[in-house]
């Protein structure tokens, strides 16, 4: 939600797509847990 009480963005499934900045130090596990989501579609 915005500070208008409004969505910002759309999710569906597994994607979230938004113009909203995601700041990953305000949790450690969420880069992990995002690396850890996308290795297995790799192709590296």
């Amino acid at each position: 939600m915005n500070q208008d009480n409004r969505a910002d963005g759309f999710q569906v499934g597994s994607v979230w797509a938004s113009y909203i900045h995601i700041h990953l130090g305000s949790d450690p596990s969420l880069a992990p847990r995002f690396v850890e989501t996308c290795a297995p579609h790799s192709r590296m």
